[in-house]
C-alpha cells in the first residue's frame, strides 16, 4: 500500500541511530566528531559513509577519545559552526569536564546520548549516563520511538540556538539505536526554513577579538551564576514555542510534557520518559479496557523539569506511579524531581515512586500492570522496586562450573570463554598467562578481552582480573602495584592487557604517564589494528589503506598508524618489545625476559581478528607469520633504556601485497606501492637504531 504524507517529506525505514545521523545533516552540521561506543556506532558509521559518498561534505573528524570529541565540538562551536555528535555510558563521564564547559560557555553544541547502563560494564538500557548530567545545565529531551529521534534532533538545533544552551537528545540504547521503524524524513530545505541560519552572539573572530573562559574572580562569579539561573528559568517556555513552530513546518508539535488517555481527568496516572512510554501506553489502554480510569503522562523535556507543564497536567491527579529506569541513590531522579516540584504546593497527590528496568532488564506491559498493582498496596509517598530478585543479591565469580578441572595445571585460562572462533588476542592472552604464572594480576580496560574474561558471575582466568574503565588501564596498574608495594609484595606481577584502542588512543595519556614514572608494571598491547569490540572502527594504529566501518571503502583510512614502540622506547623504559604468535618461541622468551625486568616494560603483541581482517579464522597462525615475512610486523628488542635496539630478519621476505591480497580490509587496493613504500620506511628507520639485526628461523606454532 502507497504511504502519503506531506509532499516535502519522504517515508523511510532505517535505524534509530542512523535517524538521529540523518537528522545532523539535515540540519547543516558543518563539524561532526567521532569516536566509537557501543550501542552509539551505527550512527557514526553512516555518517562516515554518508562522508565517503560525498553526501556530507563538511569536517568529519575520527579522533581519540570522548573528551577529545566534547573538545572539538567546544571549539568549533565557538568559531561560529553548528555541530554534532553522539556517545553513550562512559563516553559521556569520560566528558564530564568538557561537558560543563560548553554548557558554561553558552554554546549551542547539540548531542546524542544512546542510553545505556553504567560501570560495572553493561551494554543494555538504563538513563543513568544522561542522568548523571543533570547538574550540567544542558537541556535534555527523551525519545520515544525512531520519529521522535530524527525530530527532537532537528528540534534541538533550533532549541539550542534559541536559548543559548547546549541539548543532550537521548535515545534507548538497543531498543532504538538498532531498530528499523519506518517514520517521514522532511527535506533539507523545510528543515532549513526552520532552523534558519546559526547566528552566533559571540564567537573567535580576528575583527572582534575577545577572551573567553577566562579566571572569574569572587565578585563576578554570583552573577555569571544569576544569569545562568534566570535564562534556565526560561527554557521550558522556549521548548513550547519551538514544538510549536516545529508543528507548524512537519505537522507534528512536540509538548514538554505529552498526556495519554487524559481527557477524562483520571485520577490515578503514569510517569516515564524514553522508549518505556510505548509499553506504558499499551498498559493503559489494558486498564481503561478493564474499567479503571487511569492516564499516562510522557516526560520529554526532563531538564529543565517543565514545572507549570506538570503542575497543569497533575490538577486533578490524586495517585501519581512515577517510573525510574535509573539508580542514582535512595530514590529515582523523576522522583525527586516530582517531589521537589511539589514541595510548596498544598494540594498534591500521593507519590509511589518505582524502579524497573535497571541493566537493560525488559519493561513490559506486565511489568507496568506490576507496578500499579504494587504501587496500589502501598500507603502514603513509597518507593519501590518490581523486577529486583533479592536471591541474586550475595552472587560470587566462579569458574565455569564443570570446566575448570580441564584446564592443566600450567594453563590458568578456563575454556567456555567468549572470544570469537580462532581468536588472536584470546590465545595470545592463554599464552602470557602461562608464561607468567599464578602470582599475576591483570588489569583489563574496555576491549574485546573485557567480555572473553568473563561475563558475571563466571571467570575465564584463574588470577585475579580487575576490568576498568577504557582510559585508565595502566593508572590503575600503577595503584596496585603501589599498594603491592605498600605491603610489603614485590613477587606479583601486574599486568595491563588492552587493545590498540586503549593504547594508541584513550588510554595513550595514561600509559606515557606510567612510562614516565617507570611504573613497576608489564604492559600488553594486543594490536588488532581497530577497534573490534564496537565493531571494527579505525583507531590510530590502523594501516593506511584498510577498509573500517569508519573509513569504509569509499574513503579508506589515508593516515600512517602512530609508531608507538618508537614512542614508548623513547620514554626510556627498561624494556619494550613486539611479538607475534607464529613465532611462539621468541613471543614465551620476551614475556619471561621482561618479567625478570624490574621497572616499566611494554610489550605490543599482532593479534589477527577474523571477523574484523575478513580472514577465516583457521589462517590466523599463517596471516601473522606472514605479517612478520612481509615486514609488516617487525620484532624488534628494545633494552638499556631506548638505546639498544634488536631487531630480528625473517629467514624470508614478501612482498607486502601477498599478504595483504588475503585480508578482506585491504580488498580496494588495486596498487600497492604506497603501502609497501610506508613498510618498508618503517623498516629502514628501525634498522639506523638498531645494533644488531638478528635472523630468525620460523618454528612450528604451539598455538
Amino acid at each position: 500500500m502507497e504511504r502519503k504524507g506531506p509532499k516535502f517529506q519522504d517515508y523511510r525505514v532505517m535505524k534509530g541511530s542512523e535517524a538521529m545521523g540523518q537528522a545532523a545533516l539535515l540540519a547543516g552540521a558543518e563539524v561532526i566528531a567521532a569516536y566509537p561506543i557501543t550501542p552509539q556506532t551505527r550512527m557514526m558509521e553512516w555518517i562516515a559513509e554518508a562522508k565517503a559518498k560525498g553526501t556530507f561534505e563538511k569536517r568529519y573528524l575520527n579522533v581519540e577519545s570522548e573528551n577529545t570529541v566534547f573538545a572539538v565540538l567546544k571549539g568549533a562551536s565557538m568559531t561560529g559552526s553548528r555541530v554534532f555528535s553522539a556517545s553513550s555510558a562512559q563516553g559521556i563521564f569520560y566528558g564530564t569536564e568538557e561537558i560543563r564547559a560548553i554548557s558554561h560557555l553558552r554554546l549551542p553544541v547539540v548531542f546524542g546520548i544512546w542510553n545505556r547502563e553504567e560501570y560495572p560494564w553493561s551494554l543494555w538500557y538504563s538513563q543513568n549516563d544522561s542522568i548523571s548530567q543533570a547538574s550540567s545545565l544542558w537541556t535534555q529531551i527523551f525519545c520515544e520511538n525512531v520519529q521522535e529521534v530524527l525530530d527532537l534532533t532537528l528540534l534541538a538545533f533550533r532549541l539550542a540556538e534559541a536559548t543559548d544552551f547546549p541539548v543532550f537528545v537521548n535515545g534507548a540504547g538497543f531498543i532504538l539505536s538498532h531498530a528499523e521503524e519506518g517514520f517521514w524524513v522532511p527535506s533539507k530545505e523545510r528543515v532549513q526554513a526552520f532552523l534558519g541560519e546559526r547566528k552566533p552572539k559571540f564567537k573567535l573572530d580576528v575583527t572582534n577579538p575577545h577572551t573567553f573562559g577566562s579566571f572569574v574572580l569572587p565578585e563576578n562569579y554570583t552573577e555569571l551564576c544569576g544569569k545562568y539561573f534566570e535564562d534556565l528559568k526560561k527554557v521550558t517556555g522556549q521548548f513550547r514555542a519551538v514544538g510549536k513552530r516545529f508543528g507548524s513546518h512537519f505537522s507534528r508539535a512536540y509538548r514538554a510534557i505529552e498526556p495519554y488517555r487524559c481527557e477524562d481527568g483520571p485520577e490515578t496516572l503514569l510517569l516515564t520518559m524514553g522508549a518505556d512510554a510505548t509499553v506504558f501506553k499499551s498498559a493503559v489502554d489494558a486498564l481503561r479496557e478493564k474499567g479503571e480510569k487511569v492516564g499516562l503522562l510522557k516526560l520529554v523535556l526532563f531538564n529543565p523539569f517543565p514545572r507549570e507543564d506538570f503542575l497543569e497536567a497533575i490538577r486533578r491527579c490524586k495517585e501519581l506511579i512515577i517510573h525510574d529506569r535509573n539508580f542514582v541513590g535512595l530514590e529515582g531522579a523523576l522522583l525527586k524531581e516530582v517531589k521537589a516540584t511539589l514541595f510548596d504546593v498544598d494540594r498534591k497527590p500521593r507519590l509511589i515512586g518505582v524502579r524497573a528496568g535497571m541493566g537493560g532488564r525488559d519493561v513490559s506491559r506486565k511489568t507496568v500492570l506490576d507496578m500499579v498493582t504494587e504501587a496500589r498496596k502501598t500507603k502514603g509517598t513509597s518507593s519501590l522496586w518490581i523486577d529486583l530478585k533479592r536471591s541474586r543479591f550475595n552472587l560470587e565469580m566462579k569458574p565455569i562450573p564443570g570446566l575448570d578441572e580441564l584446564a592443566g595445571q600450567e594453563d590458568l585460562m578456563n575454556p567456555g570463554h567468549k572470544a570469537c572462533a580462532g581468536c588472536g588476542a584470546a590465545l595470545a592472552l592463554r599464552h602470557a598467562v602461562r608464561i607468567l604464572g599464578r602470582k599475576t594480576m591483570i588489569v583489563i580496560p574496555a576491549c574485546c578481552s573485557s567480555l572473553i574474561g568473563g561475563y558475571s558471575p563466571y571467570q575465564t582466568l584463574n588470577v585475579p582480573v580487575f576490568h576498568v574503565t577504557f582510559c585508565s588501564a595502566a593508572s590503575s596498574a600503577s595503584g596496585i602495584r603501589a599498594s603491592l608495594d605498600a605491603q610489603g609484595i614485590r613477587d606479583h606481577q601486574v599486568i595491563v592487557w588492552a587493545g590498540d584502542g586503549g593504547t594508541y588512543d584513550i588510554g595513550l595519556q595514561a600509559l606515557s604517564g606510567a612510562a614516565e614514572r617507570n611504573e613497576n608494571i608489564l604492559y600488553f598491547c594486543y594490536n588488532n589494528q581497530a577497534y573490534m569490540n564496537t565493531g571494527v572502527q579505525r583507531s590510530s594504529a590502523t594501516p593506511v589503506g584498510t577498509i573500517t566501518a569508519t573509513t569504509p571503502i569509499e574513503s579508506i583510512k589515508s593516515e600512517n598508524p602512530k609508531d608507538l614502540i618508537s614512542i614508548m622506547a623513547d620514554h626510556g623504559v627498561p624494556y619494550v618489545a613486539t611479538v607475534n604468535l607464529a613465532y611462539l618461541d621468541d613471543f614465551e622468551r620476551k614475556v619471561k625476559r621482561a618479567a625478570g625486568i624490574s621497572g616499566f616494560r611494554y610489550i605490543e603483541i599482532f593479534v589477527p581478528c577474523a571477523p574484523g581482517h575478513k580472514v577465516s579464522s583457521a589462517s590466523i597462525i599463517d596471516m601473522s607469520r606472514k605479517m612478520v615475512q612481509s615486514r609488516m610486523w617487525p620484532l624488534v628488542e628494545i633494552t638499556e633504556r631506548g638505546r639498544q635496539w634488536e631487531l630480528t630478519v625473517p629467514d624470508e621476505t614478501i612482498p607486502v601485497e601477498a599478504v595483504l591480497k588475503s585480508q578482506g580490509r585491504f580488498r580496494a587496493a588495486e596498487d600497492y606501492s604506497l603501502m609497501q613504500a610506508v613498510v618498508d620506511d618503517r623498516w629502514q628507520r628501525i634498522l639506523s637504531r638498531c645494533h644488531s639485526p638478528v635472523g630468525l628461523v620460523p618454528g612450528p606454532s604451539k598455538g
